[in-house]
């Protein structure tokens, strides 16, 4: 969670200083590569069951959303962190908060 924190207040700065630029990032959760490979297969179950969709992500998954944040259609979108974890940061801070 705090790296999450700090990601979006280097974001946030950064979008303030590079005035006429767009400062984006993703924030991705589990997904099935070749570097997180042996962990899911190890743990997929649970892995899988700390997100509220129930499934790992494809890498195909992250990829619409590189491309929106880089076109003309986020142009007016700036110092934003677009997490991509089939809602699993919004579970465990509601969880958190009990």
């Amino acid at each position: 969670m705090l790296a999450s924190i700090d990601m979006k207040a280097v974001q946030r700065s950064r979008s303030r200083h590079l005035n006429e630029s767009c400062v984006n990032a993703i924030a991705p959760d589990m997904f099935r590569i070749r570097m997180t490979e042996a962990m899911i297969d190890w743990a997929e179950a649970v892995v899988a069951g700390s997100t509220p969709m129930g499934c790992i992500g494809k890498p195909g998954e992250l990829a619409p959303t590189v491309l929106f944040l880089a076109s003309e259609g986020a142009s007016y979108i700036t110092g934003q962190v677009v997490a991509i974890d089939g809602g699993g940061r919004h579970s465990r801070s509601v969880l958190t908060d009990i």
